[in-house]
């Protein structure tokens, strides 16, 4: 059946906000199910099709879908819109992905695409969060000396644009890299990191601050802190059903117990 423009618009607009506010809400399968039926009303090579289908691919991918489809039809569709700030973003979230693929090398390339794109940007929430990625996972990947400025760099934009879930990640990040140089001060910016993520109520940013620093704790010894911030991000990823994070906690807590020495129980 033909669908009148102005209704299809109209329709997509609904659409697309009632999905925003089921990813605000960490209801990611719901979400999804929105932004796949205002793509049905999308017109094919507009810039709001390739929006809506980085906001898919997002959303599917933190649900535990790690099929990459969706995020690398994104870049290759906002590129070819001209929206490089959004495609800087789809291939930061493409990164992830493969990151928690294995595929460290693909990782690697599109996060050298993000932060090529992202360079030089004027602040805004998308250029903050990217930069935000490109030194979690330069971080992530033993590079604690690059991963600082860029970190600190992103924490200046969320600072200046209010965002405290990237104020989180940034902190996180700036914590666990300041540590892996030597210098212990890094734990305070772990437990600001936790602090901001709570008192802003993000789910995915207070269990990654609190895994942060569980790292952090047992690596120095501090093994009944380490258990009772371990647990705490457990709780945290079940009740919002966080399905990667509750996924990262296992393997989290198994390093965790067979640590202690309770080996049967860890394996």
């Amino acid at each position: 059946q033909a669908i009148d423009a102005a209704f299809a618009g109209r329709a997509i607009e609904s659409l697309r906000d009632a999905g925003e506010r089921a990813y605000a809400l960490n209801a990611y399968a719901t979400a999804s199910s929105f932004f796949e039926s205002a793509m049905e009303l999308s017109a094919a090579g507009s810039v709001e099709r390739a929006c809506l289908l980085f906001k898919l691919g997002r959303s599917r991918h933190l649900t535990g879908d790690l099929e990459p489809d969706a995020l690398t039809a994104a870049c290759t569709e906002l590129m070819a819109v001209g929206d490089s700030e959004t495609a800087a973003e789809a291939e930061a979230a493409l990164a992830r992905l493969y990151w928690y693929r294995g595929e460290t090398d693909r990782s690697a390339e599109h996060y050298g695409v993000a932060h090529k794109l992202a360079e030089g940007r004027e602040p805004s929430p998308a250029i903050a969060s990217v930069i935000s990625s490109v030194a979690r996972s330069l971080m992530l990947s033993g590079n604690p000396a690059g991963a600082i400025p860029l970190a600190r760099q992103a924490l200046a934009m969320a600072e200046q644009l209010g965002l405290d879930e990237l104020r989180a990640h940034a902190l996180s990040t700036i914590g666990v890299a300041r540590m892996d140089i030597g210098d212990p001060a890094g734990i305070e910016d772990l437990e600001r990191s936790v602090a901001v993520a709570v008192a802003a109520n993000v789910p995915n940013a207070i269990c990654q601050a609190q895994v942060n620093l569980w790292a952090t704790l047992l690596s120095t010894g501090q093994l009944k802190q380490s258990s009772v911030v371990v647990d705490a991000a457990a709780e945290t990823a079940s009740r919002f059903g966080l399905v990667l994070q509750q996924r990262w906690i296992r393997g989290c807590r198994a390093l965790d117990t067979f640590d202690r020495g309770n080996w049967n129980d860890a394996q």
